[in-house]
């Protein structure tokens, strides 16, 4: 089997950097894909390309077509594209037999499931992130074709054990538009900054999701970075620091996981980490990703109100919780192989 993973921007090219890794250790021959469309290079900058994907990517092209898909097996991608979606609805094209099978997965938390949903509806497999979202994506199916539809996410595993606060670095996992307003972020920051001055032996850690600056033409495009907000602050202690490093190297160091919004919370709780999550913040109500964020992980019990995000107060989460949630990456990468399989032999 020969795959093609696709990514155009920041969070595709973490996600194809962790599947590729994951695929070729199955012993399935991978390639990368990087959509570098005209004037829009800045969606992914050096500095990222080499912290996730050294080697670089093996096809760069500012156009996609049919023309180079025929040599694969599959086409994999978390984050359809336009000129993909219009590939995938061609009836024409989808007929042939020389074409890969197209296989997508919803990237990190998927907040508007029924729309990421719609924007899929013609590929030949689906995997939505959590098991409620699998029947609505099969009543929501519209294509003359058959659609294989099941879930999980690649790096959505179910941790293999609990890690105690052993008294290290506390992390923040920033999200780059949530919250979203001046006074929201500014509050976030004064509370990890009473944490920081609370336990001055720790280091308090903002992790950040890019650089003051970097991703400037990102659909996510950040305003008041924790960087800039700092200056704002009374006083900055010591130990509350701003780090660019992976989400890998942020997960080995912390002791605790915190954020507000932050798809991270999932790879902290695959990790075993103990992890909360602050959605309660100021002017919450002009962020939709708040109550987004709320309802997803309700019944989790990672949830926090301030008084126990403030005192590092957390919580295993609900057993129950992690089996809709969370899954087997090598049960994922097994129904993706044996349908890509069903596919390259005529069940279309």
């Amino acid at each position: 089997m020969r795959a093609l993973l696709h990514f155009n921007d920041d969070s595709t090219l973490f996600f194809v950097s962790r599947v590729k890794r994951d695929l070729k250790d199955r012993g399935i021959e991978c390639m990368t894909f990087y959509l570098a469309k005209r004037g829009k290079e800045g969606l992914v900058t050096q500095r990222q390309m080499q912290l996730f994907l050294p080697e670089g990517p093996d096809i760069v092209s500012s156009d996609f077509s049919a023309r180079m898909l025929g040599a694969f097996d599959a086409f994999i991608t978390c984050k359809p594209t336009k000129e993909i979606r219009q590939l995938v609805a061609n009836r024409n094209y989808m007929k042939r037999d020389q074409r890969p099978c197209f296989v997508t997965f919803q990237p990190g938390l998927e907040f508007s499931p029924e729309k990421g949903i719609e924007n899929r509806k013609n590929f030949d497999a689906i995997f939505v992130n959590r098991f409620a979202d699998v029947a609505t994506s099969r009543n929501k199916q519209t294509s003359r074709r058959p659609q294989f539809v099941s879930w999980g996410h690649p790096y959505f595993a179910p941790p293999s054990g609990y890690r105690e606060d052993a008294g290290g670095p506390v992390y923040f996992f920033a999200q780059a538009i949530s919250p979203r307003t001046f006074a929201a972020r500014l509050h976030v920051l004064e509370a990890l900054r009473a944490i920081a001055l609370a336990n001055p032996h720790r280091k308090v850690v903002i992790k950040l999701r890019h650089l003051p600056g970097e991703n400037a033409e990102h659909v996510h495009k950040e305003d008041h970075s924790y960087p800039e907000l700092l200056g704002h602050l009374e006083t900055c202690p010591p130990n509350l620091l701003v780090s660019a490093c992976s989400l890998e190297e942020a997960l080995e160091k912390a002791s605790v996981a915190l954020t507000c919004t932050s798809t991270a919370a999932m790879d902290a709780i695959s990790a075993g980490l103990p992890t909360l999550a602050y959605t309660d913040y100021v002017e919450n109500y002009l962020d939709p990703m708040s109550g987004a964020m709320a309802e997803l992980f309700s019944g989790s019990g990672i949830v926090s109100p301030l008084e126990r995000f403030l005192d590092l107060e957390t919580r295993r989460p609900d057993a129950e919780w992690i089996e809709e949630n969370f899954r087997d990456p090598s049960l994922i990468y097994s129904e993706l192989e044996k349908t890509v399989q069903v596919l390259k032999k005529g069940g279309r």
